[in-house]
């Protein structure tokens, strides 16, 4: 049969938490694909992989709900470098990964870098919620919702979602830079930030064929005048944006035609744009 690497995963993790802060140390995931179905993190719970192609957890056949999650224990200063999980389009999923949405929160000054969450067409990729953490080159591929990110001074860089089917990123109390989008499926929302987020330097990649009624959504309705999206770089071609690029609460900005948006920086709520010209 197949191996199941749940309990020995597990346990490598209990014990950590068990030796304290700084007691048991790091749990070291070596090069390989390891089986599991549900794991569950701990405050200061932190797992080092030698990097998101080598070190692979794949899920467990028949696995449902959260794959991995703190659970409600908590995720202060939770660390994930260097892994990647592959949830082989379980259908019972609900989240590949889930951190602080439970009522506990991510927690202060946690670290992800490095990381790789993909295939789950029915599934959040990354959900956390939490504040003043840190978020480095992260890739949620096939997903139905890709990274959701919440909490207040959220660092956030090079974050990519590609291929998730009803909204790719989203952000609320980010600092973000370095955000991409890939072939969202029609009628889904590349990015969605809430009105106490900035976000610099965005591609978005839409698919010929494709028909969005948006681009970028900001939710005013708890921030109005506490947001920014600047340079923003919109590719392909052949697809519809019906409403326009921007939606600010219930209003529309930048046209129709993403070629005229591409550049712009559009700041609180009216939205006023300026022309950014490159030599």
């Amino acid at each position: 049969g197949v191996a199941d690497d749940t309990a020995a995963i597990q346990a490598a993790i209990d014990y950590a938490y068990a030796g304290g802060v700084g007691a048991a140390g790091a749990v070291y995931v070596p090069a390989g694909t390891y089986i599991c179905g549900q794991i569950t993190t701990y405050p200061y719970t932190t797992i080092i992989g030698t990097g998101r192609q080598t070190s692979n957890f794949k899920c467990k056949s028949g696995t449902t709900g959260k794959w991995w999650s703190d659970r409600g224990n908590g995720a202060q200063k939770l660390m994930l470098s260097g892994l990647a999980w592959y949830a082989n389009n379980e259908a019972g999923l609900t989240h590949i990964a889930e951190f602080g949405d439970t009522g506990v929160q991510y927690g202060t000054e946690g670290l992800l870098q490095g990381l790789w969450f993909r295939d789950c067409y029915n599934a959040y990729g990354l959900l956390c919620n939490g504040n003043v953490g840190i978020f480095n080159d992260i890739t949620v591929q096939n997903c139905q919702y890709g990274a959701k990110i919440l909490g207040n001074g959220n660092q956030v860089q090079n974050l990519f979602a590609m291929q998730c089917d009803t909204i790719g990123i989203d952000l609320s109390g980010c600092f973000a830079r370095g955000l991409h989008t890939e072939a969202t499926l029609s009628g889904g929302i590349p990015i969605r930030i809430n009105g106490d987020t900035n976000v610099k330097d965005v591609t978005i990649s839409t698919a010929t064929g494709f028909t969005h009624s948006w681009l970028i959504e900001v939710d005013t309705s708890v921030y109005t005048n506490e947001w920014s999206v600047e340079n923003v770089i919109l590719l392909g071609s052949g697809y519809t944006v019906s409403n326009g690029v921007l939606k600010v609460g219930a209003n529309y900005y930048g046209g129709t035609n993403p070629a005229t948006f591409t550049g712009s920086f559009y700041t609180g709520y009216m939205a006023l744009s300026q022309e950014r010209f490159e030599i």
